[in-house]
């Protein structure tokens, strides 16, 4: 399904973002998540 193909996406993001060096990661200010996908702070998750 569509849902099950987004939290596959979310979570070899997740993988991507954590094995980052730090610099790399993308981080919005005022929030202090790395490893959070992008995509779902947007989404306000």
């Amino acid at each position: 399904t569509a849902r099950e193909k987004e939290e596959a996406e979310a979570k070899e993001l997740q993988r991507q973002s954590a094995s980052a060096p730090k610099s790399s990661r993308i981080v919005i200010p005022g929030k202090r998540e790395p490893g959070t996908p992008i995509k779902k702070r947007r989404l306000g998750i």
